[in-house]
């Protein structure tokens, strides 16, 4: 169930249905990153969780409405899936 409250909810009322992020993983997100700002790529959101993992959210503005969620995996026992 979605939280009535919550952003999934917000953006299915402003948008209606569809696909709202993608998540990737990538080995190096420093690398990534500064390629992306490269070519202008807005970040508008950056986080780091303990010692697990390291993320980057892409502004929907640049990839056709839809959020990129980029993930660097940076604890040795991370999932094999995302």
């Amino acid at each position: 169930a979605v939280d009535p409250n919550g952003f999934l909810r917000k953006f299915v009322d402003s948008r209606g249905e569809g696909l709202h992020h993608l998540g990737v993983v990538v080995d190096d997100l420093d690398d990534f990153v500064a390629d992306l700002e490269s070519k202008d790529v807005r970040i508008p959101h950056r986080e780091t969780f303990g010692d697990s993992r390291r993320e980057v959210l892409l502004s929907p503005k640049d990839l056709a409405g839809v959020v990129m969620q980029v993930i660097e995996w940076t604890d040795k026992d991370c999932p094999d899936e995302a």
